[in-house]
């Protein structure tokens, strides 16, 4: 199954943008919140060195989740 790798290449092509273009602060938390899934250690750690206080919980990745599906209609 490959579906996770897919994932992946698709955050290391939008984090290869950044690179290119600059990243805000709203695009450098989606970054995060769809990273976490796969690395939520550093994420987390991340996360709160942009300072927030809460962490990267589910409410994050069901809004994401939500725009992807309407998105991709």
């Amino acid at each position: 199954n490959l579906k996770a790798n897919t994932a992946i290449a698709a955050l290391m092509t939008m984090l290869n943008e950044f690179y290119d273009k600059g990243v805000n602060k709203v695009e450098y938390k989606t970054f995060l919140a769809l990273l976490n899934p796969f690395a939520p250690h550093i994420t987390e750690e991340m996360w709160s060195l942009i300072g927030n206080e809460k962490t990267i919980d589910e409410k994050h990745l069901r809004v994401l989740f939500f725009i992807n599906k309407w998105v991709t209609k």
